[in-house]
């Protein structure tokens, strides 16, 4: 809701929980002032572990990008001749085939 009813809805838990349990209910409120720090700290320590984290990721994946584009470099220039050789075959028939065998050869 907001910062005004936040605190309003605690106070008004921890008025019913002492009704409800008596003194016993002080604990509750002993072990929530304690979880608050502690919750800061492991937020903020997440916060940079992640933080962390992504950069290994953007650089993995950098280097992922280049070793994928390098094996695409690799893999047109050596299937170039193979696939002029094939396209003359299939349009040229046993003519093309020849081409296909000297283009190989070279």
């Amino acid at each position: 809701m907001g910062i005004i009813s936040s605190p309003l809805r605690i106070a008004l838990a921890l008025y019913s929980l002492y009704v409800l349990l008596g003194p016993s209910s002080i604990t509750a409120l002993v072990v929530l002032v304690i979880c608050m720090p502690l919750q800061a700290l492991c937020v903020k320590t997440s916060t940079a572990l992640l933080k962390r984290a992504l950069g290994y990721t953007d650089e993995r994946a950098k280097y992922e990008k280049e070793l994928l584009s390098g094996m695409d470099v690799v893999k047109c220039s050596t299937w170039e001749v193979w696939w002029g050789g094939w396209v003359l075959w299939w349009c040229c028939g046993v003519e093309g085939m020849m081409v296909v065998v000297m283009c190989t050869w070279w």
